[in-house]
């Protein structure tokens, strides 16, 4: 992204209750009952993933705030390429991190299974389908990190910039606008041209 990598002060924690006391709350009605998450980047300190050394999904976050306006962002780009590029922030039962090559077997798997799937269905109501590895993630941003994937190889960054920058509002039906415009994906062919780049993965 062109951006020069910055020092980051960075805890190991086991969970979110933890990282909560480390920033001084006794209680706070916002975290009760949160467990699985990490925290940061803010003022240059990150907060591990349930003790997970792999904080690769929100640094890319964080770099791309840098130089991408916030009513701007897409958050269907911005995690499908999170995934892609980092991993898919929860981790699974045994507290290893998700990759997105583990994300694509599994999609692939479920498709075998269900062949009838509607895959534009499954991404535009971003449906649970992961729930044997870990009950948070999402298949749109699976899909959307394949769509990245290809966009960045026909494009590069510039094309993957401006599907990033596709607008925060009416998010998926911009998102759909710049996935068209870059290569030819849009809702009508969704289903023929994303099942053919998840076979090709």
């Amino acid at each position: 992204m062109g951006l020069k990598p910055e020092k980051l002060d960075f805890y190991m924690t086991d969970n979110f209750q933890e990282i909560s006391e480390l920033l001084g709350f006794g209680y706070s009605l916002y975290s009760n009952g949160k467990y699985r998450d990490g925290y940061g980047v803010d003022t240059k300190t990150i907060f591990s993933v349930m003790n997970n050394e792999d904080f690769s999904h929100d640094m890319f976050h964080y770099y791309s705030g840098q130089i991408n306006k916030r009513e701007n962002r897409n958050w269907i780009t911005e995690e499908g390429i999170a995934y892609a590029w980092g991993n898919a922030y929860y981790t699974d039962k045994n507290g290893e991190m998700i990759s997105n090559k583990r994300l694509i077997t599994e999609l692939k798997d479920y498709l075998a299974k269900n062949p009838n799937t509607d895959l534009f269905e499954l991404f535009s109501k971003n449906e649970k389908i992961f729930n044997n590895i870990a009950p948070e993630i999402s298949v749109r941003s699976t899909i959307s990190g394949i769509i990245a994937s290809q966009i960045e190889k026909k494009k590069g960054m510039e094309g993957i910039l401006k599907l990033i920058n596709a607008g925060r509002k009416d998010r998926l039906e911009n998102y759909l606008k710049v996935t068209n415009e870059l290569i030819g994906i849009n809702k009508d062919n969704f289903n023929l041209k994303v099942v053919k780049l998840i076979n090709d993965n």
